[in-house]
């Protein structure tokens, strides 16, 4: 697989000294660890938003020299001010043509019945889907995010990473994402753990859980069908880690 950015060397402040990292491109990236472990300022240096001096390089040349090359969700719609989400939308000169483009979009992000809404009234889980069917339209191709769920309910993350998926297969882009919760893991292709500025942790995200001490001394908690299905394999019942709660219902009591 082709490789979107290299890390090399990167210092910042007290946070991070000689940190390197590779990013593949087409895949969903999650980075997760404790509080005060560098994740957002990690995901603030890959966006730019801190400077880097030049310890970044990206193998598709500068992407900020066309804003439209790169999502950032740091911001999220908070500077929206009292636009309605179709304004919000709107990105193309001929206003027939964008007012199509918008409502297709809204549909795919399951936003239309907010289109007139103002944005800086929605909820947090309402901007997260205006911002994605925003990045629809600018078909970027590396997307940003930190730690996008914290402020949704179990219920809306799950359905938020799903429509993440959704986004990602049609969009064909690189997702970088930073969560405090591992259950927002299990949709990545890579995690990284981070402690104190420093990769504990890399791979699979499914061997990475089976790590289990070491993020539990860390503080973070394994996904709860990642948890069940190792005290499941302790018993000899299931072969390997399930995170489909169906798979694993066949698995233990198939109907043949």
């Amino acid at each position: 697989m082709k490789k979107l950015l290299k890390i090399t060397n990167f210092n910042y402040q007290n946070i991070f000294h000689n940190f390197s990292l590779e990013l593949q491109e087409g895949n969903i990236t999650m980075i997760s660890g404790n509080n005060k472990c560098g994740k957002t300022t990690l995901i603030k240096a890959i966006g730019q938003i801190i400077p880097t001096i030049d310890t970044i390089e990206y193998t598709f040349g500068d992407p900020f020299i066309k804003q439209e090359n790169i999502g950032i969700s740091l911001s999220l719609a908070d500077d929206y001010g009292n636009q309605t989400v179709l304004n919000v939308l709107q990105n193309d000169e001929d206003e027939k043509v964008t007012i199509a483009k918008c409502h297709k979009a809204a549909s795919f992000c399951l936003i239309t019945d907010i289109l007139e809404n103002k944005v800086n009234e929605l909820n947090a889980w309402d901007k997260l889907r205006v911002w994605l069917a925003k990045e629809l339209l600018l078909k970027p191709k590396l997307l940003l995010l930190d730690d996008p769920c914290l402020f949704l309910t179990h219920d809306e993350s799950r359905a938020f990473l799903q429509l993440l998926l959704k986004v990602h297969q049609k969009l064909k882009c690189t997702i970088v994402m930073t969560t405090s919760s591992l259950c927002d893991t299990t949709i990545a292709d890579y995690l990284y753990i981070l402690n104190k500025g420093k990769i504990v942790l890399e791979g699979d995200p499914v061997a990475v859980y089976k790590e289990e001490h070491i993020l539990n001394r860390l503080g973070l908690k394994i996904p709860f069908m990642v948890d069940l299905s190792l005290k499941l394999q302790f018993y000899n019942l299931i072969d390997e880690i399930d995170l489909d709660i169906e798979s694993m219902v066949d698995d233990l009591w198939p109907l043949d």
